[in-house]
C-alpha cells in the first residue's frame, strides 16, 4: 500500500536522532573534539545543560545518567546535544522534511566518525513525536483504554513492537493544556522511537542505509496506526498526485 509523501496539517511536533557509543578517547575529551568538528556548521554559543550541575562521579557511574548529553549547539534548523557517550540531533519547528533531516544527520555522523570520536556504536534511535488536537485515540488502530473512573479521559500506554524488522517503542497518551486560550484543550501524543541495538565498528558502519531503513520503518508504522478517517483529516498527498 503506498504511503503519503506529504500530509497537511503535519502533526510532527518534535524529532530526534540519537546515537550512543563507546568513546575512542577519555569521555571528558569527547565534547571538545565533537565541537571542533561541528562548530562551523553549528555556530551558536555553547549551552551547558543542567545535568552538569551533578558531580562527575555520579555522571560516570549512574547508568541512567551515562547516556545523557552535557552540551548543546545549534544552527537555524537543528540543535545538536553532545555527551561523553551520546549525540542527539533534533530538528527545530516547523519540521523541515526528511531530505533535510537526512542530510543533517548524515553530515554530523560523518564529521564525528572522521574525527575518531567513536570506538563502537551501541545504539541508534530515531524518534518522532506527533501531536493531534483533541482525543483521537478512537481513530487509531491500536486500542488505548483507561479505567472507567479515570477523570478527564486521560489515557496513556507504551508498547514495544517489531515492524519491518526493526524495534520501536510506541507511546500514546492524551494530555490537557491549562494555559491561555488553550485552557482545558486536550491533545493526543503519538510518540514513536525506532531503534537498533548493535556493537559496530564505525569504520564498517553503513549509516546512510541504516538511516533510510529506520525512517522507512518509522513512517510505515506511523501510518499503520491511523484509521482512514484520521488519515483523511490530514489531506494526504501521494506520488501519483
Amino acid at each position: 500500500m503506498p504511503l503519503p509523501v506529504k500530509i497537511d496539517p503535519c502533526p510532527i511536533a518534535d524529532t530526534g536522532f540519537e546515537v550512543r557509543f563507546t568513546p575512542a578517547m577519555p569521555p571528558s575529551a569527547v565534547f571538545g573534539i565533537v565541537y571542533i568538528a561541528l562548530k562551523n556548521t553549528h555556530p551558536s554559543e555553547v549551552e551547558q545543560l543542567p545535568i552538569l550541575q551533578l558531580p562527575d562521579s555520579l555522571l560516570d557511574q549512574d547508568p541512567n545518567l551515562m547516556y545523557r548529553p552535557h552540551h548543546q549547539i545549534s544552527n537555524d534548523q537543528f540543535t545538536v546535544q553532545i555527551g561523553p557517550r551520546i549525540l542527539v540531533i533534533s530538528s527545530k519547528s516547523p519540521y523541515p522534511g526528511w531530505d533535510v533531516v537526512r542530510e543533517e544527520v548524515t553530515n554530523c555522523l560523518k564529521a564525528i566518525v572522521d574525527a575518531g570520536v567513536i570506538k563502537t556504536i551501541e545504539r541508534m534511535g530515531m524518534r518522532y513525536v506527533n501531536l493531534f488536537v483533541g482525543d483521537v485515540t478512537e481513530q487509531l488502530t491500536i486500542k488505548v483504554s483507561a479505567p472507567d473512573d479515570l477523570k478527564l479521559g486521560a489515557k496513556s500506554m507504551r508498547v514495544e513492537v517489531k515492524h519491518l524488522d526493526l524495534l520501536s517503542s510506541v507511546g500514546i497518551h492524551t494530555e490537557f493544556s491549562n494555559a491561555g486560550e488553550t485552557k482545558d484543550q486536550i491533545g493526543t501524543v503519538v510518540d514513536i522511537d525506532t531503534y537498533i541495538l548493535l556493537q559496530l565498528d564505525p569504520g564498517a558502519w553503513g549509516y546512510a542505509d541504516l538511516l533510510e531503513q529506520m525512517h522507512a520503518s518509522e513512517k510505515s508504522l506511523f501510518f499503520s496506526l491511523l484509521k482512514p478517517e484520521l488519515l483523511n483529516q490530514l489531506n494526504p498527498i501521494y506520488d501519483e498526485q
